[in-house]
């Protein structure tokens, strides 16, 4: 009995939904409220300008050969860059870190439609003793980049994104001194 009624169903949305296909939503008669309600079109989304955010430190020398950022320390001055590849010729830019470790990328060229493609990578460190690139959370190879938050430069939404905490280590043994 259970799979007559079930098949019964089944027939009866298969029927309405034929119905709905060939009449379409019919609105007529049902009230302006509806009627307005209908004839309602969402905005086509509209790309946003991207900023890229991060932390660069520099690896503790307790931890050799380890891919840890535990005793890091936040390095000031250092370099990361961005590179994405969403376009037909890659878009660049480069982000400073502040006292704090901390650097904000304006990529002022990419869109958020194309950050997907995009990676944040090492470049330099301005300590002697801490220079030598490290492959935490993709520093290297590419961090990939994570949405966090709409900000607003003005009137105008900035979709800020983050990477990975990155970080340099020291660049031989003399430079960690027990």
């Amino acid at each position: 009995m259970a799979g007559f009624a079930m098949s019964l169903l089944k027939r009866s949305v298969a029927f309405g939904i034929l119905v709905f296909a060939i009449m379409g939503p019919a609105v007529d008669g049902l009230g302006p409220e509806v009627e307005n309600l209908a004839s309602f079109k969402l905005p086509f989304p509209t790309r946003s300008s991207v900023a890229v955010e991060g932390v660069i430190y520099c690896k503790s020398c307790k931890f050799p050969g380890i891919d840890t950022l535990f005793g890091a320390t936040p390095l000031a001055g250092a370099v990361a860059k961005l590179v994405c590849n969403s376009t037909k010729h890659a878009i660049s830019a480069l982000g400073k870190t502040d006292k704090n470790g901390y650097f904000l990328i304006d990529a002022v060229k990419v869109s958020s439609y194309g950050v997907h493609k995009c990676r944040v990578f090492l470049v330099s460190s301005p300590s002697e003793k801490c220079k030598l690139p490290t492959n935490i959370n993709g520093g290297i190879k590419g961090a990939r980049v994570f949405f966090r938050k709409v900000v607003f430069k003005g009137t105008k939404p900035v979709f800020l994104y983050a990477s990975g905490p990155l970080a340099f280590a020291p660049s031989n043994k003399t430079a960690c001194v027990h």
